[in-house]
Parts: structure tokens; C-alpha cells; sequence
């Protein structure tokens, strides 16, 4: 261009396609030049275009590729050299008690595994580790707690319990069986209450009754059985008028003569009476010892036995008087030892236990017990035998020797005890060739040369 003023003058030309997807120069042969922009980052993980219409010089833009497979089994990945991959997930939980699995759609799932092996007699868990755990129960797992069922486990039904027999195959016994001791076996009661049967039991047969046979084989009496009391044996009356005449032999009856009242009972005067016949005085045997049990005894007579007096008391001493009867006397536990404490138990008797106590918590003193006369406390010997000590004793320190006290306060001496008595040796002594002197106030020794002019 040419400005009149100026001359020519040259201006640049703008070559700005005003799109952003293009190279913009000048060559001076060929002029403007807008050249595509090249987007390619040669990436594979992204996707390159040019937007045209933003506002700079470089409209590329670079979006990640989308490697989604849209498969939760997979872990999607693009590397820039070797593009997308797709590599199958772990859904290994490592619990041996679940089955591992993916879904497509989920991702991994676990899904518990079946323990059961269809056992009844097995505790079926599972363990982590090791996987299925089949335990089989212990012996008291089906212990129904009765000792009247045999129990056990069928590996199909489970528990099983049976009921024991308990027959032991006597007649003479009722078999039945206790849920906490098992099989009881208790003898049948064979008693018919009849003291006319002799009542047994066989084990075959069961209960048998033997009849009483009730002959006493004397004529003189008549024999019967009461289911009561049983065998009766009833005298057979001879009499005619006296009955104390018409006597009985028991080997053929009835006989004519005085009748023997004899009921070989030692405990009866034995005697006839013409109105009643035989007559049966009890004996007194009342021997009027309230020491004696008095007693009779059909073969031996009258009886008279020590009685006991003891009344089981170690306390009292026991003697029986004749005319008195049991005396309990106290027990004297005193033993004379004025050391001890005397008592008495009823179980054990007399004790003395020594346990007197004769502190009298004086230091001052020697504390001990004489069976004799008791406590004595006897006062301690404090003297150490030191005449340089002064010797006595307290109630609670017991014995103190006290150093005897020689301070006569003057700096300027040796004070010591010797032999009981006080000594005050000078403490700065004069030496050979010096004169000594001391300070009255610190005791401290002053040594001047002596001046020898002759």
C-alpha cells in the first residue's frame, strides 16, 4: 500500500481462519495456509477430536475411552501401548465355608456351603480354614438321664432310646425298674396274716402256704389252730366235783387222782383250789435294792441285775446306793496346780489346761507360774556390775545402766570414770622443753618453747 505522505508502506494480512481446527500461516508463494490440526496423542486410551468453535488456537480435545465391558466379573483397564483389557476378577474369599462365584450383572457373591452329611449322629459346622467339620456326638449326647432306657444314636433317625427288661425270673419278686437306679427288684410279700400257714416263697412257683400242723401229742388237750393268734392247746377238763382231783396223763387222758399243778413257770406259786382249780400266784421278786433290776424268768426264776447308773456325763462320778438308787455326784476336776484352769465337759471330762497368765507388764520383772502358790514375779537383777554406771530398771524399758556423768565443764580436762570415781586429767600437759597452756573457752592447746638461759 502507498500512503501520499509516507510512500509505500507493506501490512501484514491475518491468515486466522477463526477455526480452532486448523494450522493457520502465511507463505509468501502461495499466501494464507490453514492446515487441519492433527488431534491424535496416539494414546489408544483416549478418543481425539477438534471442536471448531471454541475461542483458541488449539481446539483437540482427548476423553478417555470408555473400556467398560459392562461385565462386574471383570477389572476393565486400558494401558496407552497395548489398549483396553478386560482380566477376570478373584472371588476368592478364602473361607473354606462358601462357594465362590460372579455374576455378570453383581460381581462376586458367596454363597454358604452345605455342611450337612445327612448323619443324625454328627455335629455338622464348618470352619474357615479347613472347610466342612463332622463331629460325631459323644456318648452322653443322648443320654435321656434314665437308667431304665439303653440309649444310642442311629445315624439316620438320631436318638434312639430302648427300655430295659428287668426280669429276673423269679416268681418271689416284683420286677420293675427306677428312672435314677435302674432295675429294682423287690420281694413279694408272701404274708397272708394267718399264723395257721408257714408262709415261703418258691422261685418257680411263688408264694406257698404250708398249714401249722398243731399237735402237741398230749391227750390232755384239745388242739386247734386260731389264724390269730395260733396254735391253742386247751386243757380237757377231768374234774368231778374237786377239781383238784381226776387228773390228766398226757400219754392216755384222763385219770382218777390228785391233780399236779405244775405251769413249769418259775415266775408262780403253783397250787389247787377245789372251786377253781389249778391257780398260778405270781412271785414277788421284789429283792428292795434300788441298785437291782428286779425280773422273772420262766425257766431261771426271779432275776435281779445291776442296774446302769451311768449318765453318760464324764462330770459326775456314778455309784448306786441300795436304799437311794443312782447317785450322780459332781466330778472334782480341781488338780491343785494354781497354774492351770480347771473345767469339765460332759463328753470329754476333766481338762486343766495351763494357761494362767502372770504378765504383770512390768519389764522390771521375771513373770512365772508355781503349781503351788500361783503367779510370781520375781524382780530382775539390772546390776552389770560397771561402777561406772548407774543400774535401775523401768516398768517399760526394763533394765537402763546409765553411764555415770564425770562432765566437770572445764574445757581443759579429760573427764572419765575409773573404778566408780571421777577423773579430771589435764588436757594439755606440760612437755619436755615447752610450756603448755589452754584456752579456757575452746580447750584448745597452746605448746610455748621454753626459754632456757643459764
Amino acid at each position: 500500500m502507498c500512503d501520499i505522505t509516507d510512500g509505500c508502506y507493506f501490512v501484514s494480512i491475518s491468515c486466522d481462519d477463526e477455526n480452532a481446527c486448523t494450522v493457520d500461516w502465511c507463505e509468501e508463494e502461495n499466501g494464507c495456509m490453514n492446515e487441519p490440526l492433527d488431534c491424535d496423542d496416539y494414546n489408544v486410551c483416549t478418543d481425539d477430536y477438534c471442536d471448531e468453535s471454541v475461542e483458541c488456537d488449539n481446539g483437540c480435545y482427548y476423553i478417555l475411552a470408555n473400556v467398560d465391558d459392562y461385565n462386574a466379573c471383570t477389572k476393565d483397564s486400558c494401558d496407552s501401548e497395548t489398549g483396553v483389557t478386560h482380566t477376570f476378577i478373584n472371588c476368592d474369599d478364602e473361607d473354606e465355608c462358601t462357594d465362590d462365584s460372579c455374576d455378570l450383572k453383581d460381581g462376586c457373591f458367596h454363597t454358604d456351603i452345605e455342611c450337612n452329611d445327612y448323619n443324625a449322629c454328627t455335629d455338622d459346622t464348618c470352619d474357615s480354614d479347613v472347610g466342612c467339620v463332622n463331629v460325631p456326638y459323644d456318648e452322653d449326647y443322648c443320654d435321656d438321664g434314665s437308667e431304665c432306657t439303653v440309649d444310642y444314636c442311629d445315624p439316620n433317625e438320631g436318638c434312639l432310646s430302648e427300655k430295659i427288661q428287668c426280669n429276673d425270673e423269679s416268681e418271689c419278686t416284683d420286677d420293675w425298674c427306677d428312672c435314677d437306679t435302674g432295675c429294682v427288684f423287690d420281694p413279694v410279700d408272701c404274708n397272708d396274716y394267718s399264723e395257721c400257714t408257714i408262709d415261703t416263697c418258691d422261685d418257680s412257683e411263688g408264694c406257698q402256704y404250708k398249714p401249722v400242723i398243731c399237735d402237741d401229742e398230749n391227750l390232755c388237750t384239745v388242739d386247734i389252730c386260731d389264724p390269730e393268734t395260733g396254735c391253742k392247746f386247751t386243757r380237757v377238763e377231768c374234774h368231778d366235783g374237786s377239781k383238784c382231783f381226776h387228773s390228766c396223763d398226757p400219754s392216755v387222758g384222763c385219770t382218777d387222782g390228785k391233780i399236779t399243778c405244775n405251769d413249769l413257770d418259775l415266775c408262780t406259786d403253783d397250787s389247787c383250789d377245789d372251786e377253781l382249780g389249778c391257780t398260778f400266784t405270781p412271785v414277788d421278786c421284789d429283792d428292795y435294792d434300788e441298785c437291782t433290776k428286779d425280773d422273772c424268768h420262766a425257766e431261771c426264776g426271779c432275776q435281779h441285775l445291776p442296774i446302769s447308773c451311768d449318765d453318760y456325763d464324764e462330770c459326775t462320778d456314778d455309784e448306786c446306793d441300795s436304799t437311794e438308787g443312782c447317785l450322780h455326784t459332781i466330778t472334782n476336776c480341781d488338780d491343785d496346780n494354781q497354774c492351770t484352769t480347771d473345767d469339765c465337759s460332759e463328753y470329754d471330762g476333766c481338762t486343766n489346761v495351763w494357761d494362767v497368765d502372770c504378765d504383770d507388764y512390768d519389764e522390771c520383772t521375771d513373770d512365772d507360774c508355781h503349781p503351788d502358790v500361783g503367779c510370781i514375779n520375781t524382780p530382775i537383777e539390772c546390776d552389770d556390775y560397771d561402777s561406772c554406771t548407774i543400774d535401775e530398771c523401768d516398768e517399760t524399758e526394763g533394765c537402763l545402766n546409765t553411764p555415770v556423768d564425770c562432765d566437770d565443764y572445764d574445757h581443759c580436762t579429760l573427764d572419765s570414770c575409773v573404778s566408780g570415781k571421777c577423773v579430771h586429767e589435764d588436757k594439755c600437759p606440760s612437755l619436755d622443753c615447752l610450756d603448755s597452756s589452754c584456752d579456757v573457752e575452746s580447750g584448745d592447746c597452746k605448746y610455748t618453747p621454753v626459754l632456757c638461759v643459764d
